[in-house]
């Protein structure tokens, strides 16, 4: 058995047995307040029943009955959100998956780095992922194309596949779906917008006949865009979804226009450039975050501590070339946001990097400070994360005949998104964790 096939089984058999558990037969949040994830609209004094892995009520609590042996627990002084859903992951191990579903993520997306490997068929992970009772996030995984980038900034990073022409590119999505996979990404860059020299880029036949391909046998498409010519190429092609934000200048309304239209959600991913841009501020935000310390490694915090004591360092290629404007690409990035939410766009959020579970929140507060409110921002998070992959808001909306994912709050989204980190319980299929529980397993 390869290595890499091993770090799959060990994800999700080789955890503790005796922290599963079963999804219990009814569960009841009693007399709280629940928010629906694409509208933001607040319901007070509702108790949400939850049985077989989905919610079976969403009533008043005055009316709302149950069984006398469900698990019952008290909803007051708190709020319940949707799940949250990563639209652009590149996770790996068991350690990871728990860290995410202790901050509330329900569901990612996954491009795993080639150290871990793709499985066989998609069905390996993601039918098991399903269940309540593993430890883990629901995983939607992908398979990737690309041309010259990024191969040539992390060669070998990622475990690219790379079509020499249109026949070739269908012939690949084709072995994609026979082994289960419902998703491709494709990477149309040439570089140059991380300070590399540019390399050829996908050639429009083989990238259309990508999409053509991956819709006829009913896949989605997520597009990797830093540039306009390329949002606007991928646009006109037909993508489904388009990750990361383009900073060098502000899209013009008629692209948004065109991408509400059909459809096409937008992912930014702006904490990838800060993570790498300011490793130092980045820093400071996570061990400012009394939540975020226990998802993370030893490690990591070890890491974190040395970047926030010491003074700010330059940028290291292949971020250079952003670093050196980095102000002003904020700024540009945070145009986009504002216009793209101004007309319609559905905007979802998606990490892009470390650590796994406190980049969400983070991605989820740089989306804030871009001007979002507190509002659209949870939006993005639940409903836009599931739109962009293909869940068609579900589960976002709460309500009945639902998946039963969603999360308890200590403290109200609505007002500031930071919020969203104080977590009581998360629900995932039906099965109820706590933080304790998930977080005790790792240590």
């Amino acid at each position: 058995m390869s290595d890499s096939r091993l770090h799959w089984i060990v994800l999700f058999l080789a955890i503790d047995p005796a922290c599963f558990g079963q999804a219990e037969r009814e569960l009841v949040i009693r007399s709280t307040s629940v928010i629906d994830g694409q509208s933001g609209r607040i319901r007070d004094g509702v108790t949400v029943v939850v049985e077989g892995g989905r919610i079976k009520t969403v009533g008043s609590a005055a009316r709302v009955r149950y069984s006398a042996g469900a698990r019952v627990l008290e909803g007051r002084g708190r709020w319940v959100i949707p799940g949250l859903v990563d639209a652009h992951s590149h996770f790996g191990d068991a350690v990871a998956m728990r860290h995410y579903l202790a901050l509330g993520v329900t569901t990612i997306y996954s491009m795993p780095v080639t150290e871990f490997g793709y499985p066989a068929r998609a069905a390996e992970i993601e039918n098991p992922s399903n269940l309540p009772d593993p430890p883990s996030p629901r995983v939607q995984l992908s398979v990737l194309f690309a041309r010259g980038f990024p191969d040539t900034i992390w060669p070998g990073l990622l475990p690219w596949v790379k079509p020499a022409d249109a026949g070739a590119a269908r012939q690949k999505v084709r072995d994609a779906s026979t082994r289960g996979f419902r998703h491709i990404k494709i990477v149309l860059d040439d570089g140059r917008r991380f300070d590399a020299a540019p390399v050829p880029r996908l050639e429009p036949e083989v990238f259309e006949a990508l999409i053509q391909e991956s819709h006829r046998l009913g896949m989605r498409v997520q597009v990797h865009v830093t540039q306009l010519r390329d949002m606007r190429q991928a646009i006109k092609a037909g993508a489904d979804s388009l990750v990361h934000s383009i900073y060098s200048e502000v899209v013009d309304d008629a692209t948004w226009e065109l991408m509400r239209a059909r459809g096409i959600a937008w992912v930014p991913s702006l904490g990838v450039m800060m993570a790498n841009c300011e490793p130092k501020r980045y820093a400071e935000l996570l061990l400012a975050e009394p939540a975020f310390i226990p998802t993370m490694t030893e490690k990591s915090r070890l890491e974190m501590k040395k970047l926030a004591g010491s003074p700010p360092a330059a940028a290291a290629f292949p971020w250079k070339a952003i670093a050196g404007a980095f102000s002003e690409c904020r700024r540009t990035a945070a145009r986009n946001i504002q216009r793209a939410r101004r007309l319609g766009v559905t905007i979802a959020v998606g990490s892009d990097t470390l650590p796994a579970g406190a980049n969400q929140h983070l991605e989820m507060l740089f989306l804030q400070e871009a001007g979002m409110t507190p509002a659209g921002v949870l939006s993005a998070g639940t409903y836009g994360g599931a739109v962009a992959i293909g869940n068609q808001g579900e589960p976002a909306r709460l309500r009945a005949g639902a998946s039963a994912d969603f999360v308890v709050l200590r403290a109200n989204p609505m007002a500031d998104i930071r919020n969203a980190r104080q977590i009581e319980w998360i629900v995932k299929g039906g099965r109820c964790f706590s933080q304790e529980e998930l977080l005790s397993a790792v240590k």
